[in-house]
């Protein structure tokens, strides 16, 4: 059975999104829809000193589809470095990240100019570094169409899926009547680690929040969380 997960590229995502695509065997990219702007394709929360903060990507056209968005170039010139040392100030004394820390970094400073691409090169290193292993294809390449769930039938067809994992927000805007696969709805309850040198627990980080922290075991936390379900 060919179980598959279709998800839009986000910048470092957070943990319910790595939950879903444990889920599966494949997973494509969503990166030939409209960018939506001021959403989580471009930026991402982490849990620093100061609180919460927001990294973000600085992009040029946003009319454009995912696939077509450029880094814009004071991303380059300015952004990355602050986000490095955000970055940097918030992890460095965090267990896990001398193990993550700088091959993490040689990535976000990579000067990848498409930000699909930059996002997809930092997945797959989180991939990697949680142990998730999934096949990764890009909607784009799929000569698909239609909108909404018609798109998602159309991916689902094309890359021969059993099965489909769905968020847990699917119910709200799937057209169950034109569906013809199996499907299965994400069920997701955040769980709680350590979050080093906070006196609070603060959800819904990017997943490099819970890397640094306690590492690959985050995933073994996110299935005992949900096993009680």
């Amino acid at each position: 059975m060919k179980v598959v997960t279709i998800h839009q590229p986000e910048h470092l995502s957070y943990l319910g999104f790595f939950h879903k695509v444990s889920m599966a065997q494949t997973l494509v990219l969503l990166d030939n829809v409209q960018y939506e702007k001021n959403y989580f394709q471009n930026r991402n929360r982490i849990f620093t000193s100061n609180g919460v903060r927001y990294i973000t990507v600085p992009v040029y056209d946003t009319h454009e589809d995912i696939n077509k968005i450029a880094i814009a170039d004071e991303f380059f010139k300015r952004t990355c470095r602050k986000n490095v040392t955000t970055i940097t100030d918030a992890y460095r004394k965090s267990p896990y990240w001398n193990t993550y820390g700088k091959d993490f970094l040689d990535i976000y400073q990579c000067g990848e100019k498409s930000l699909a691409l930059f996002n997809e090169k930092l997945l797959r290193f989180l991939l990697d570094a949680l142990g998730i292993k999934v096949e990764i294809i890009h909607a784009s390449e799929l000569n698909v169409t239609g909108q909404k769930t018609e798109l998602l039938m159309d991916i689902l067809h094309k890359v021969n899926a059993d099965k489909y994992i769905a968020g847990k927000s699917g119910e709200d805007y799937m057209n169950m009547s034109i569906v013809d696969i199996s499907v299965e709805f994400q069920k997701f309850t955040h769980p709680v680690y350590t979050q080093w040198g906070k006196d609070h627990f603060e959800p819904y980080m990017s997943i490099i929040d819970a890397l640094f922290n306690v590492g690959p075991s985050i995933m073994d936390i996110i299935a005992c969380t949900n096993s009680k379900r």
